[in-house]
């Protein structure tokens, strides 16, 4: 019989909060059987090479240990931990299949709520100005590089002799169009960049006295462009 006594097991062991995301994501890592007070370096391991997604943490008095890694290395399929200057089988871990997938790709959309305006009514005879707002529009720029962007309107046919004019106003990393006439010619409503933004605008229509009573109809067409 061998002398001595018997090889302690290797109890070292990591779990992780997400078993994949996008270049970048932090994912949670948690560390059982360490020595307690130990230095634990946490890495990511592509097969047996150890990749550039590092982070360091000490044990606590249980042996557990827990740290966010951030995964930026695309080489990376997997996380361990271990104690000492570098991995070896006594003192870490077998690693945790990790996936870093292709970020999603981006994009540049637009969505209104409600296509329809309806403007107020003006008292026949003396003429004056019919009020109305666009529907809120959403512009979320979600590409890759830092691109602009500009939306903007035409406004086609209406009332006869009416004059139609807006003032735009816009939140959230983008500027407002100047206010001004509306028309066919067109007009920036705003322009803006990368995340969320919501525009709006005060449309109004200024009619002559004694305008022909009824009910008119223009086309209000809205055009994000990429700049």
């Amino acid at each position: 019989m061998p002398d001595g006594p018997p090889p302690l097991m290797n109890l070292r062991r990591v779990t992780l909060g997400a078993a994949g995301g996008e270049p970048g994501a932090r994912v949670r890592v948690a560390g059982v059987g360490f020595t307690p007070g130990a230095a634990v370096t946490v890495e990511g391991r592509a097969a047996a090479a150890p990749t550039a997604d590092r982070a360091r943490v000490i044990a606590d008095a249980r042996g557990a240990v827990a740290v966010e890694l951030p995964v930026t290395d695309r080489a990376t399929t997997g996380v361990l931990a271990y104690e000492g200057p570098a991995w070896s089988p006594p003192r870490g871990s077998a690693p945790a299949p990790y996936a870093v997938s292709a970020p999603a790709p981006g994009g540049l959309t637009l969505t209104q709520a409600g296509a329809a305006v309806t403007l107020g009514a003006v008292a026949y005879g003396g003429g004056g100005a019919a009020p109305g707002r666009i529907g809120t529009v959403t512009v979320t720029d979600t590409r890759a590089g830092g691109g602009r962007w500009k939306l903007t309107a035409t406004l086609t046919a209406g009332a006869p002799g009416g004059v139609p004019s807006w003032t735009p106003s816009c939140r959230g990393g983008c500027a407002a169009g100047p206010a001004g006439p509306a028309g066919p010619e067109g007009a920036v409503l705003a322009s803006g960049g990368a995340g969320t933004a919501t525009v709006d605008a005060v449309l109004t229509l200024t009619l002559p006295a004694y305008t022909r009573p009824g009910a008119y109809r223009a086309l209000l067409t809205l055009t994000l462009l990429p700049s």
